[in-house]
């Protein structure tokens, strides 16, 4: 039986049960106790038992959807908890990225402008160099230029992987 006709029937009792009642009442009020043994008590006392075991089957399924309802409940709290912490971990992990983007962005401009003190170093070196070009017998000469070959293909050689590993940073 399904939930429309259980109803039905039990409406159905419920209508029945209130005729008789009614019934009853009636013929009691206007003869007295006497009518009142007309009615088959029979009848009563099966629909009597009837709408108790209806009640109590009502009952029990009331008990077992508020069971359920408080698992689902607990379950509920369970997973509430669950984001909340996974979202405070979330937060965190943000945190830290940002403090550590906003370090690293300290670092690069450091990085920038020790950079661009070496290339006006080198430059400056460049010009000197230039000048003392024709003054190549002088040993201090010879090894400041040695040296400064040496600082000029170290200068270069950190400007390529600066940007080679700005290329993979970009790629990546």
């Amino acid at each position: 039986m399904s939930g429309m006709e259980q109803n039905a029937a039990r409406l159905m009792r419920v209508y029945r049960a209130l005729r008789v009642t009614g019934r009853v009442a009636k013929l009691m009020h206007s003869q007295g106790m006497k009518a009142a043994g007309a009615v088959n008590p029979a009848v009563l006392a099966v629909d009597a038992a009837l709408a108790v075991l209806d009640a109590g089957r009502a009952y029990f399924r009331l008990s077992a959807e508020r069971e359920k309802t408080l698992r689902l409940e607990n379950d509920l709290k369970v997973v509430r908890a669950r984001l909340a912490a996974d979202t405070e971990y979330e937060a965190d992990i943000i945190a830290v990225s940002q403090r550590r983007m906003a370090g690293r962005s300290d670092v690069d401009k450091a990085v920038m402008s020790s950079f661009r003190l070496l290339e006006l170093a080198a430059k400056t070196l460049g010009e000197e160099m230039a000048k003392l070009a024709g003054q190549e017998g002088d040993l201090r000469v010879v090894s400041l230029t040695r040296k400064y070959e040496i600082f000029m293909s170290r200068y270069m050689r950190t400007i390529e992987q600066l940007s080679l590993a700005a290329t993979i940073e970009v790629e990546g």
